[in-house]
């Protein structure tokens, strides 16, 4: 995440660095307790003097606008990171003053199926409503029109948005029900180390700086940090391969339909050969050998008999048209050598 950190040549071949827009939350913390009236970038600037690896400070704000007395830090280091994170502060000067701090939790990530528009139950590869999906922007059921012209509506509010806008009240009572089951499955016990609100003063560097005798309430923070991590990592990896799955998915279905279709194409022209030609030339092949006299005769009988044959072995019978003759078996009449003169 920090480009000082990677080399200018790589065996002797130049290069170009393009690190990623957006950090990952695990990369970012939140300072507790930072008063609304400070600027966050200034505050933000001081506290890069003892943390380099600060690229970023955002203050965090709440719905209409009100600034909260929280402010986002993202890191390039981990190093760092992972060192305050530990100590469970952050220091802000050399009077030792510090502010306490907590893992960065981006906002919850709500589900939307992008065919029928549904929250939080599965995504469009595997929508059972596949043949009524709906349309994201005005919540009629027709398939995805990148120019529909039809009022914006949203389908689970009614209200004259998108569906997915962040502000649909549908959507953020999704969230508030995902976020109160993650709290659930996350909270643990930590009352042994009860942990300090404010900002405080010392003289005490060792412990501002975390080197006091480690709780077991410190292990249990600890432990829940890289229990974060580890899930954050296995949920960004499934997400991956899911994707992976549903783009094999549709490469999949599409060739399925063109071997659908090939296979029709191929039975319409057996249909049309067996059932059709073969049948006609037949007919028409015994109507002229049975007018034909002399040497044109002879030419045309073991041409015949070879079509017969043929259709005997790969036309099922029901398909054959017996052709009836005036005196015998085809194969005896048109091969005797009577008739030649």
């Amino acid at each position: 995440m920090c480009i000082s950190n990677w080399p200018n040549k790589i065996c002797n071949s130049e290069y170009k660095l393009d690190l990623p827009v957006k950090i990952p939350s695990s990369y970012s913390i939140v300072v507790l307790n930072v008063p609304s009236q400070w600027d966050e970038q200034t505050f933000g600037n001081e506290l890069k003097q003892h943390y380099p690896s600060i690229v970023r400070a955002v203050r965090l704000f709440v719905k209409g606008g009100r600034p909260l007395n929280k402010v986002r830090l993202d890191f390039s280091s981990y190093k760092e990171l992972s060192s305050i994170l530990k100590s469970r502060r952050i220091l802000l000067d050399d009077n030792n003053t510090a502010f306490t701090i907590e893992p960065y939790q981006a906002p919850t990530r709500v589900l939307r199926c992008h065919n029928c528009q549904a929250y939080n139950d599965h995504i469009a590869a595997h929508c059972p409503n596949k043949n009524d999906p709906i349309c994201f922007r005005c919540g009629q059921h027709h398939s995805y029109n990148p120019n529909c012209d039809n009022p914006i509506r949203c389908v689970h509010c009614n209200g004259n948005h998108m569906a997915g806008n962040p502000v649909c009240p549908k959507k953020i009572e999704q969230r508030y029900e995902t976020n109160q089951r993650q709290k659930l499955l996350n909270k643990t016990s930590d009352t042994q180390t009860p942990r300090q609100k404010s900002a405080w003063c010392g003289n005490t560097t060792a412990h501002l700086l975390g080197y006091e005798v480690v709780t077991d309430g410190d292990n249990n923070t600890n432990n829940q940090v890289d229990f974060i991590k580890m899930l954050e990592k296995i949920n960004n990896t499934m997400l991956y391969i899911k994707d992976q799955q549903d783009e094999l998915k549709s490469k999949f279905d599409a060739f399925d339909m063109k071997l659908n279709h090939y296979n029709q194409d191929i039975n319409q022209m057996k249909f049309c050969i067996n059932d059709i030609l073969c049948p006609l030339i037949k007919e028409v092949s015994s109507q002229v050998i049975q007018k034909a006299k002399g040497l044109n005769k002879h030419i045309l009988s073991p041409l015949y008999n070879k079509l017969v044959n043929f259709m005997s072995k790969t036309i099922p019978p029901s398909n054959v048209i017996d052709v009836p003759t005036e005196h015998t078996n085809t194969g005896e009449c048109f091969t005797s050598n009577s008739d030649i003169n």
